[in-house]
């Protein structure tokens, strides 16, 4: 939908503030949050680290159709990627994240045949891995949208267990516009019965939210926007988050968990992105992430799946952008030492 120029001017207006604010907020340094629609990490968050972990009191939670307390993957970001940096080899991928005893990949949802989606989805099938597509709905979406591709995705894939109902859209990059919970709850509103009703027991993840703490016309802060969201009644089972540093995780998720216990909301945290990156951290740095996250994922009844981004480095010769060193393997599959991590973690 075409925006009024008044409104493009108050998003610029927008963006340019939250930068500003961010550049003199108290909690430094700035994270940038992944994803293959923001190359140039033009979304940060405000990140400060800690060395305690806080303590939370938790409640029962909705029982999940899994193991432990949940599956643990790997969010491989688009479905693209393997096409862009491991040569369209899907069954060589899928192979490497079967070997860290993952039983899950979640990724962008594409609608029609023939898609990377459908690729990657067969390949990991054949080798007895789940898949989590993301419906990633958009600001241009209306509910009519949201419902033809809710029903393309129970159609080609009757066999999905898990969905997750959008990533990032308390980001104005991945949403399109100035976010709005209210806004995508009519969409997840419209698909929810179409999934709920030809996907028997499926379980429904709402949007995985970043970990901003600033709100402005740019992006909303994760734990605003999860309230606000939860306030509108969507049906859902899990609730999505992407912690990727210490004052995400020790910091922000347990207010959010707390906030929803507030509200009277008993279901677990889905942790759909959880990372460290290797150009700014060592290789045991990321190791000890693997193993601190996955044991306490797994020992923690208000925390339930969690999907490690990622899987492969992007770019072997890169020394800029920390998107390229996400990765538990090095471009050639030599693996880190986080490989050996996540697999004794889940022993």
């Amino acid at each position: 939908m075409k925006r009024p120029a008044i409104f493009t001017l108050l998003f610029l207006f927008g963006i340019a503030s939250s930068l500003l604010i961010s550049s003199i907020d108290a909690k430094p340094p700035n994270f940038c949050i992944r994803h293959p629609n923001n190359p140039n990490c033009v979304t940060t968050v405000n990140s400060t680290i800690s060395s305690t972990t806080t303590t939370i009191t938790t409640l029962s939670t909705t029982t999940l159709p899994t193991t432990d307390n949940g599956q643990y993957g790997i969010a491989v970001g688009y479905p693209g990627v393997v096409v862009n940096f491991n040569h369209g080899d899907y069954n060589g991928y899928v192979s490497h994240a079967k070997s860290l005893g993952a039983t899950v990949l979640r990724t962008d949802y594409s609608t029609g045949a023939g898609t990377a989606f459908s690729s990657l989805y067969n390949a990991a099938r054949s080798q007895g891995l789940e898949v989590v597509p993301i419906i990633v709905g958009k600001s241009s979406w209306t509910t009519s949208t949201a419902s033809s591709v809710a029903t393309d995705l129970v159609a080609r894939y009757p066999d999905i267990r898990k969905v997750e109902l959008g990533n990032e859209p308390n980001g104005s990059w991945s949403w399109g516009y100035t976010p709005s919970p209210i806004a995508y709850s009519e969409l997840i509103k419209a698909m929810t019965p179409i999934l709920r009703n030809n996907l028997p027991g499926v379980v429904l993840i709402s949007p995985g939210l970043a970990q901003y703490n600033i709100s402005s016309l740019s992006n909303m802060n994760a734990i605003q926007y999860e309230t606000d969201l939860a306030k509108t009644g969507i049906d859902v089972d899990c609730w999505g988050y992407h912690p990727y540093d210490e004052w995400g995780w020790n910091t922000q998720m347990p207010q959010m968990i707390q906030a929803l216990r507030t509200l009277g909301i008993g279901e677990p945290l889905c942790l759909t992105e959880t990372g460290r990156n290797t150009l700014e951290f060592t290789e045991q740095q990321q190791a000890d992430a693997v193993t601190f996250r996955i044991t306490e994922a797994r020992t923690r009844n208000d925390l339930s799946d969690l999907y490690w981004y990622s899987l492969q480095d992007h770019c072997s010769t890169c020394v800029t952008d920390r998107e390229n060193k996400f990765g538990l393997f090095k471009t050639d599959w030599t693996a880190k030492l986080a490989v050996a991590a996540y697999i004794n973690a889940l022993k």
